[in-house]
C-alpha cells in the first residue's frame, strides 16, 4: 500500500520520499524507532489497527497509547473469508450449519495475534457460535500454501492475496470482514449480511513523532488526501480492498482513542472469561 501512495504524496509535497522498512515485533520495532525521532515531518509512519493490538499484547495493563502525533486517517481494510478448494460449502450460511454440526472439526488460520486475521477468525466464531481449531502462522504465504493443500480449511486474508490464490484455483472466496460489499466485487457478499453487525477492519493511519506541528501535520494530511485521489491510485488502493476514508488529526485521534478502549474491554473480558469457572 505504502508503494503506491509514496509516489503521489512525493508529487504532492514536491520531494523525495523514501520507504524504509522496519519489519518486526507487528510493527512495534517501527513505532518505538519512530517515537523516538525529531518532530520535524522527516520521519512518519504508515500504521494500521495491529499496532494498537500488539501494544496491548505487549503491555496488558497499559492504561495509554504512547505519545506519538496522529497525522491523518487513510480508511478502512477488511480482509475477506477464504476456504480451501476441496471444503463443500459456498456461502456462509452453509459454511455455519456445517461448523455447528461439527465442532471443533475444522481449523482456521490465524497468522498472528495482532492481526486482523486473527481478529477476524476469532470474532466470526463468537458472532456465529462455532467452535473452530485455530492453527497459527507467521504470515500469509504460509497460509495460503497450506489451504490449496487441504491442510487448513479457513481462513482471513488480504484481498489482493485472496485473488491470487482464487486466480489459481487454491482458495474459494466466501465473503468480506466489512460491514459492506467491496466496490470491485459486488457479488460477495459481506459476514454483516448473514451475521448482523459483524465486522473486522483494520484502520489505515498516518501518525509521526510527538510534538509536531499543526500547519506541518496539515500538510502531510492534505498531500495524502490529494494522493488517495489521484485516479491510479485510488484504482490500486482498491484493488487492495482499502474503503478510503480520509480524516483530519482530530478525528483520527478520537478514533484511536475509541478503538484502543474497545481493545482494553475486549481484552478485559478474555482475561475474565480465562479465570472464571470453567473458563
Amino acid at each position: 500500500m505504502l508503494r503506491v501512495l509514496a509516489p503521489a504524496i512525493a508529487q504532492e509535497l514536491g520531494t523525495v520520499v523514501v520507504i524504509e522498512n522496519k519489519p518486526g515485533a507487528a510493527g512495534l520495532l517501527a513505532l518505538n524507532a519512530l517515537l523516538q525521532g525529531k518532530p520535524d515531518g522527516n520521519a512518519v509512519m504508515l500504521a494500521d489497527t495491529g499496532v494498537l493490538i500488539a501494544l496491548l499484547l505487549q503491555v496488558p495493563d497499559r492504561r495509554s497509547l504512547p505519545p506519538f502525533s496522529p497525522i491523518a486517517a487513510l480508511g478502512a481494510l477488511p480482509y475477506v473469508l477464504v476456504a480451501r478448494p476441496g471444503l463443500e460449502v459456498r456461502d456462509v450460511p452453509a459454511l455455519i450449519a456445517l461448523l455447528r454440526n461439527h465442532p471443533g472439526r475444522y481449523t482456521v488460520a490465524t497468522p498472528g495475534q495482532s492481526s486482523i486475521g486473527h481478529q477476524a477468525a476469532e470474532r466470526f466464531q463468537r458472532a456465529a457460535g462455532v467452535h473452530l481449531l485455530s492453527v497459527p502462522y507467521k504470515g500469509g504465504a504460509a497460509v495460503l500454501a497450506d489451504l490449496a493443500a487441504g491442510r487448513v480449511d479457513l481462513a482471513f486474508v488480504s484481498l489482493s492475496t485472496a485473488l491470487s490464490a482464487v486466480s489459481m484455483g487454491d482458495a474459494q472466496l466466501l465473503a468480506t470482514s466489512g460491514l459492506t460489499r467491496l466496490t470491485e466485487l459486488p457479488g460477495l457478499p459481506s459476514l454483516s449480511e448473514t451475521l448482523p453487525g459483524f465486522e473486522a477492519v483494520t484502520c489505515v493511519f498516518l501518525i509521526g513523532p510527538a510534538g509536531m506541528e499543526p500547519s506541518l501535520m496539515r500538510e502531510l494530511e492534505h498531500a495524502l488526501r490529494a494522493s488517495t485521489e489521484q485516479t491510479k491510485v485510488a484504482a490500486a488502493l482498491a484493488l487492495q480492498g482499502l474503503t478510503v476514508a480520509p480524516a483530519g488529526s482530530d478525528a483520527l485521534r478520537i478514533r484511536l482513542d475509541q478503538q484502543w478502549r474497545l481493545l482494553q474491554i475486549q481484552s478485559n473480558t478474555k482475561k475474565d472469561d480465562m479465570t472464571s469457572p470453567g473458563g
